[in-house]
């Protein structure tokens, strides 16, 4: 009889959730109709995932956790719910999209139990990627898109064989942090291919947020500087001071004068404008004017009524759109409450991994839709980073390669 070890199984699991939820975003498989049974395929494993670990770890913590899980999707469907326009099919797909959310958000800290197991995140968005380049290349479909406001004077942008540049350049910056986070040191041949996909996808919005990671995560290089422990809590918090008005004056950069963000932010005000005075619409969402049964695309259903003038490619907007205020309280709840648990941490490497890509997320829901898009691999990726490393810092508060402390002097 063969038997198989646990961490290998679980070192697959890993493997096969984001391989399969960034193959969900290939144009060839988008093009043929069956995305989405990858993307279901991926989040039934999350699900399965942690199901073993509320049967097998069902500790006071992981209750807290599950109310805060009922929480969330309370506050994520009930807006859907009033709908009243709007097809029950819809509606429970909408509903369930929003408990998937709901789920990597807040009970995903069981799906890595070590920094060692980023690596196969990285291997799975890289096969993944190289995957739906070749099939692609093989059914004849552009392995570019056009960039807008691209760098270096190009127009064009790699996609790696999925739908957009721009999900090219997260999912690649997802692998790379996966890689970093791993073991920067062995990984270097990964962080050199995933550096290269960044550049090549022309992604403005991945640049802006590798700089920030890259920042961020290495805060703890101060720690090499002789200080005492009071000295040391002045310089990271003018570091941290730092990066709030860098990731300002990154944001400035961004916006102002970029033709692109102009088209996404008018497409926020044209909503504004058209539902702003509407209380319903306001608090519980507009899902039955988006989600109606048209023929047409969710964006088509928007602008169409809105304007033409404006997109849809801000998280506050698609927020407010399918959840309303309502649902917008479960977002803050979200990030406030995964603040409070990074804050908390002592002076560490994995504390400053993880405020890395908290920040990264959150930054880009003022740019794009990731955090509110779980079919684009950098959504899961963000919220389950997020949740396993605080679960690793937990399990570890006593290692001293994870934790360490600067002494009075």
């Amino acid at each position: 009889m063969i038997v198989v070890k646990k961490e290998v199984v679980e070192n697959i699991t890993v493997f096969l959730i984001f391989f399969c939820i960034t193959l969900g975003n290939s144009q060839f498989f988008t093009e043929i109709g069956i995305n989405n049974f990858f993307i279901y395929i991926g989040y039934s494993i999350v699900l399965m995932k942690i199901l073993y670990e509320f049967k097998t770890n069902l500790t006071s913590y992981f209750v807290k956790r599950l109310l805060l899980f009922f929480v969330l999707v309370y506050l994520f469907s009930i807006g859907i719910i009033k709908q009243n326009n709007l097809e029950n099919l819809t509606k429970l797909n909408l509903i369930l999209s929003m408990c998937l959310i709901a789920l990597v958000a807040v009970l995903s800290e069981g799906i890595l139990n070590s920094t060692e197991q980023f690596k196969f995140i990285s291997y799975a968005i890289f096969w993944a990627c190289i995957l739906a380049t070749f099939l692609a290349v093989i059914k004849g479909v552009s392995i570019t898109s056009l960039a807008v406001e691209g760098a270096g004077g190009s127009n064009y942008g790699f996609t790696g064989g999925l739908q957009h540049k721009n999900y090219f350049g997260v999912a690649s910056l997802a692998g790379f942090i996966s890689a970093y986070i791993s073991n920067k040191k062995e990984n270097k041949f990964l962080l050199w291919v995933y550096l290269i996909f960044i550049i090549i996808s022309n992604a403005r919005t991945a640049y802006i947020l590798f700089i920030l990671f890259i920042i961020i995560s290495n805060a703890t290089k101060i720690k090499k500087i002789n200080m005492t422990k009071a000295q040391l809590r002045l310089v990271m918090m003018l570091f941290s001071i730092f990066i709030i008005l860098l990731m300002i004056l990154m944001y400035k950069k961004v916006t102002s004068g970029s033709e692109s963000y102009q088209y996404r932010y008018q497409g926020l005000v044209n909503y504004l404008n058209m539902y702003g005075e509407n209380k319903f619409y306001m608090i519980f969402g507009n899902a039955e004017m988006a989600f109606r049964n048209s023929g047409q695309s969710y964006t088509y259903n928007i602008r169409s009524v809105t304007g033409w003038n404006g997109t849809t490619e801000l998280s506050l907007l698609s927020i407010l759109v399918k959840n309303g205020l309502i649902g917008m309280i479960g977002y803050i709840i979200i990030f406030g409450y995964r603040l409070i648990q990074i804050l908390s941490m002592s002076f560490s490497k994995i504390k400053y991994d993880v405020l890395a890509i908290w920040v990264i997320f959150f930054t880009s829901g003022f740019v794009e839709t990731y955090v509110a898009n779980i079919n684009l691999v950098f959504n899961p990726f963000c919220y389950i980073a997020i949740g396993s490393l605080c679960s690793i810092y937990m399990k570890n508060m006593s290692n001293d390669d994870v934790q360490f402390e600067m002494e009075e002097e």
